[in-house]
């Protein structure tokens, strides 16, 4: 029922939140539920290791558009962009899922349909990033941050878990069409999101497009002038290169270094995901009163630290835990990280810089995965991982120096309607 004291305003900043992350939930379960798909289909139609490899590539090379992307997303009504790219996608969808019915697809279609989806989530994925400031107010960013981390995290968990069993129930044609539902329900969430206060962009997807190269130029100046923002991105790279020595070698910690099972392998990812769905949630609940630099400092801290840790004392009990909580730090550094971004960003650039983190993820996956692999080849993984984690805490210093006028929160009065 709805609560008679409550402004018009604080309904709809709820209805907003609701519709957007419930969407978005249903949405991630659908993608990571077809990922699982695209990969078991691609090695059972062409037995190779090196295809898995090119279904990567097409997933990862997409997200280098988001710097192009962001400029759009600067130039357009930044809801109806995340719309057109959500029924394009359920078009797109809903088309392969008839042609995935034959019992052998073409690499070369599969490729081509993966770089697809994936380009259009470059398209959507800033927006979505710019688009949270028109929708909530100020201070309930870091609240809604925090459990978009939490759902995604949980939206993998499931999807990854029911991923495997569909493909055996549905096939990879039935996975297609349920990806293709939910980019559907995404849409129509979207379509009851109301807007708080006017964005920057007020032209149509197709009525403006911009100067490109001249507004690229314009974004990346606001990212290197910025106070936090030249602080920011190379704490990204380096973190996210740093990090991929987890990802990349965490099926050889549990089998080589401690001598378990499939089954240890799996509750090593279990936990990290499980850290990250609490740390979302922590990071709702921090008291406005901290410094947002101290919660960037005290997660990186927490999680290099926890790294190092696992290093130390390579056992069982000390990974579960340690990994733990280097899912709760990284759930409440990308809540607080993207609030604090947010908050100081003016609303015009806000599609572009969103689209330059998103790329520097694209480019760090690929080469911060070949460099652990290198690593973990020459070196002992205790010592791998001790690198690394040493490497996230050194990476906390920085923020050290950044003014006081973006190390806290600060309250707005709610934005008339």
């Amino acid at each position: 029922m709805t609560n008679p004291g409550e402004s018009e305003n604080a309904r709809w900043v709820k209805r907003n939140a609701w519709l957007l992350l419930g969407g978005q939930w249903v949405s991630q379960m659908g993608n990571v539920c077809f990922t699982v798909a695209v990969y078991w289909l691609v090695l059972a139609d062409t037995h190779s290791r090196a295809d898995l490899g090119l279904v990567g590539a097409a997933t990862s090379i997409s997200g280098l558009f988001s710097v192009v992307s962001g400029v759009l997303v600067d130039s357009w009504d930044r809801r109806r962009t995340m719309i057109a790219t959500d029924l394009v996608r359920f078009g797109l969808l809903a088309g392969a899922a008839w042609l995935l019915r034959s019992p052998h697809s073409p690499l070369i279609f599969i490729l081509s349909l993966v770089a697809a989806v994936n380009l259009l989530g470059s398209l959507f994925s800033p927006a979505q990033y710019a688009l949270l400031p028109d929708i909530v107010p100020l201070e309930s960013l870091e609240t809604i941050n925090g459990l978009d981390q939490s759902a995604t995290a949980l939206s993998q968990w499931v999807g990854y878990g029911i991923g495997g069993l569909a493909m055996a129930a549905l096939g990879a044609a039935g996975l297609a069409s349920i990806d293709a539902a939910t980019f559907l329900v995404s849409a129509l969430t979207l379509f009851g999101i109301r807007t708080l206060r006017n964005p920057a962009p007020a032209t149509s997807v197709t009525s403006h497009l911009p100067d490109v190269g001249r507004a690229i130029v314009a974004g990346q100046r606001t990212l290197w002038t910025h106070p936090f923002l030249k602080r920011a991105l190379p704490t990204a790279l380096v973190v996210n290169l740093a990090m991929m020595a987890l990802t990349v070698l965490d099926a050889a910690w549990a089998r080589q270094q401690l001598h378990g099972h499939a089954s240890l392998y799996g509750l090593l990812e279990g936990a990290t995901v499980l850290g990250a769905i609490v740390g979302g949630l922590v990071a709702t609940r921090l008291p406005a009163r901290w410094p947002l630099t101290g919660q960037i400092m005290g997660a990186l801290a927490l999680a290099g630290l926890a790294m190092m840790g696992m290093a130390i004392y390579p056992a069982a009990w000390a990974s579960l835990g340690a990994l733990g909580l280097i899912g709760a730090a990284f759930g409440i550094l990308n809540a607080v990280m993207t609030t604090t971004i947010q908050q100081a960003v003016p609303g015009e650039v806000l599609g572009r810089i969103g689209g330059s983190l998103m790329a520097v993820s694209a480019v760090s996956t690929p080469v911060g995965a070949i460099l652990a692999g290198w690593a973990g080849s020459i070196l002992p993984l205790p010592l791998v991982y001790g690198l690394a984690g040493a490497l996230v805490v050194v990476m906390a210093f920085p923020f050290l120096t950044v003014p006081p006028q973006f190390a806290v929160i600060h309250a707005q009065d709610e934005p008339s309607a």
